[in-house]
């Protein structure tokens, strides 16, 4: 192999190294920026939502059925509080176990079980969210989608009523709202 041609093979793997690193970096601010967004969106929900009977000394459950990267930001929440009560995040593997949350997001690792889950928390006065797709329309109370770069979020009103939770005009109004369940 020639000088020349080693030093060419050479810059290309270098230079692929590096596109390949800089683009793994890259992805993983995205993600983590993301899920930034998404820690803030259910922070805020909890501002807007009212549930029956929560006496104002209770901390507020944020659970995390299955596995997410979100429950690194989450966790962060624990310094928080909303209306005067403290914020506490756990995660469960079954969503039996989360039935005492006030908060559940559940993670696109269940979506297998998604209509078992709803269906078991149908009733319930617990504020499920989640990004999967279609999950508003499916019996999930809020759906975070990603349109043109930037999370939105679609709400199943029906839901909420069913579950006597009750949020806040000021968020409906910047929602897209979706009634009932939608088979699919």
């Amino acid at each position: 192999m020639t000088r020349n041609r080693f030093i060419k093979i050479a810059g290309l793997s270098l230079t692929l190294l590096l596109f390949f690193f800089v683009a793994e970096i890259t992805f993983g601010a995205r993600v983590e920026e993301e899920a930034r967004v998404k820690t803030a969106y259910i922070y805020n929900f909890c501002k807007y939502v009212t549930w029956p009977d929560s006496a104002d000394e209770d901390p507020i459950d944020i659970c995390i059925l299955g596995q997410d990267p979100l429950v690194e930001q989450l966790a962060m929440l624990e310094q928080k509080q909303v209306k005067s009560r403290n914020i506490v995040v756990k995660s469960f593997s079954s969503c039996s176990a989360a039935q005492c949350c006030e908060v559940l997001f559940i993670s696109v690792t269940e979506k297998e079980d998604l209509a078992a889950i709803t269906q078991s928390l149908k009733g319930l006065p617990i504020l499920t969210i989640s990004d999967i797709k279609g999950f508003a329309q499916k019996g999930g109370m809020i759906e975070l989608v990603k349109q043109e770069n930037k999370i939105r979020f679609i709400i199943n009103k029906q839901r909420l009523d069913d579950a006597k939770l009750t949020m806040s005009s000021r968020l409906l109004k910047l929602a897209t709202i979706v009634d009932g369940e939608q088979s699919q």
